[in-house]
Formats: C-alpha cells, structure tokens, sequence
C-alpha cells in the first residue's frame, strides 16, 4: 500500500525500498531505507548518520540507477532528509 501525504511544499510518498548511498571517493556503498520520497528529495533511515558526508549519490538500485545526487538538510539520530541537486 503506498500512501500520500502533504508535506510543507509538495506531496511526499511513503516507500520503504531499499537503497544504497554512495559517498564517493572509493568507500563501500551504506544500505539506507526510503522512508519517504518526493521530486525534491527523500527521508533516509540509515546507521551512522553522523558519519554521512553533507553530499552524496543515492541509488535506487544495486547497479545505480536510477541515482540522485544529495545534499543533507537535516539529521536525527537515525534517519537523514536530503534534498535532490
């Protein structure tokens, strides 16, 4: 069941798939969740977020596409909220 709701500037949808950030320069890909998802960004459940870099790539899928370059916005001590550049 995929269920809509009204964030502050545009309709969010809630997800739930996995997915992989890519923080560049050569380390391991980090399994995350989507919580949430919309055009402009995402909310990421993730371990570690301290260690997130500001920006990084998301994939959507194991082989990278389809992938969204992030900028963190906010941070909690389990999810992250990035939007898309």
């Amino acid at each position: 069941m995929i269920v809509t709701f009204q964030s502050r500037r545009e309709n969010r949808q809630e997800d739930g798939r996995r997915a992989w950030l890519d923080a560049r320069g050569g380390s391991a890909l980090l399994n995350c969740t989507v919580i949430d998802i919309s055009e402009s960004g995402a909310k990421l459940a993730i371990d570690g977020v301290e260690q997130i870099p500001e920006n990084f790539s998301l994939w959507l899928s194991r082989k990278g596409q389809p992938r969204y370059a992030c900028r963190v916005v906010w941070r909690s001590f389990n999810a992250v909220g990035v939007t898309f550049e």
